[in-house]
C-alpha cells in the first residue's frame, strides 16, 4: 500500500469513526444535545469538519504527481508525531495535577511542540522537494492526522477514566458553572465539543496556515536544482520500494 493510499484511507476512515463516536455518544447521553442552540452550533461545526476532511482527503490525493506521494510520506510521519504530543497535552490536562511543575511542563510543552510540528513538516518537505505546494499540503495533512489522533485519545481517556475525572475539583467546579444536571454527560459533551473544535480549527485551519508559511519558507531555502534532485531521489526510492 502506497503512502498516498494509506493517507487517504486514514483521513476518510478516521473522520468517519469520529462521526460514529459522536453519534453513539449522543444516543447514549441525549442531554449532550442541550441546550438546542449550542447543539446546533456544534452540529454545524461537525458537519463542516466531516465534509472538509472527506473533500480534502479525496481531492488532494487524486493527483498522480510524485510530489503528492512525497508529501504523503512526510505527512504520515509528522502527523503521528503531532498526535503523540497532543496526547501528552491531553493526559496532563485531564489527569495531571496542575500544581506540579512537571505536569505544567508536559501540558504547555506538549501543546507548543504539537502546534509547531505541522510547520516543521511543511518546511522540511518543501525544502526537500523545492516546491512550496509540497510543504503546504504536508503541513495540512500532518495537522489533520494529529487532530484525528487527538480526538480519539481525548474520547478514549474520557470514557476510560470517567471515575477519576468526575471527582476532580476543577471538573466539578466547571460542571456547576455549566448549570448541567449530570456530570458524566457534561464531561462527555465537553470532550466532544473540544475534539470537534480541535479537528476543524487546529487540524485544518491553523495547520493549513502553518503549511503555507512553512511551504514558502522551505522552498525559498532550496535552490531549484537541489529541489529537483531531492525529489527525483525520493521518487526513485519510492518506486523501488513499491516494486519489491
Amino acid at each position: 500500500m502506497t503512502s498516498k493510499t494509506l493517507l487517504r484511507i486514514g483521513l476518510v476512515g478516521g473522520i468517519l469513526i469520529c462521526l460514529l463516536v459522536t453519534i453513539a455518544s449522543i444516543i447514549a447521553y441525549p442531554a449532550i444535545a442541550t441546550p438546542p442552540s449550542e447543539a446546533v452550533v456544534y452540529g454545524v461545526l461537525l458537519g463542516v469538519t466531516f465534509l472538509g476532511y472527506i473533500l480534502i482527503a479525496v481531492l488532494t490525493t487524486r493527483s498522480a504527481s510524485p510530489v503528492v506521494a512525497f508529501a504523503a510520506r512526510y505527512s504520515l510521519q509528522w502527523g503521528a508525531f503531532t498526535g503523540v504530543f497532543w496526547l501528552i497535552e491531553v493526559l496532563a490536562g485531564n489527569l495531571g495535577d496542575a500544581r506540579q511543575a512537571g505536569i505544567l511542563v508536559a501540558y504547555f510543552g506538549g501543546s507548543f511542540i504539537a502546534l509547531g510540528l505541522p510547520l516543521i513538516a511543511a518546511l522540511l518537505s518543501a525544502r526537500s522537494a523545492g516546491r512550496a505546494g509540497t510543504g503546504i499540503i504536508a503541513g495540512l495533512w500532518s495537522g489533520m492526522i494529529g487532530a484525528l489522533i487527538t480526538f480519539f485519545g481525548l474520547m478514549a481517556l474520557t470514557y476510560a477514566f470517567m471515575g477519576v475525572m468526575r471527582v476532580r475539583s476543577d471538573n466539578i467546579a466547571e460542571f456547576h458553572r455549566s448549570g448541567g444536571t449530570d456530570i458524566v454527560t457534561y464531561l462527555i459533551g465537553d470532550a466532544l465539543a473540544g475534539g470537534i473544535a480541535h479537528l476543524l480549527f487546529i487540524g485544518v485551519i491553523l495547520s493549513g496556515i502553518l503549511g503555507v508559511i512553512g511551504g514558502f519558507v522551505g522552498a525559498a531555502l532550496t535552490s531549484p536544482d537541489d529541489g529537483r534532485r531531492n525529489t527525483d531521489d525520493a521518487m526513485g526510492s519510492r518506486i523501488n520500494t513499491e516494486n519489491i
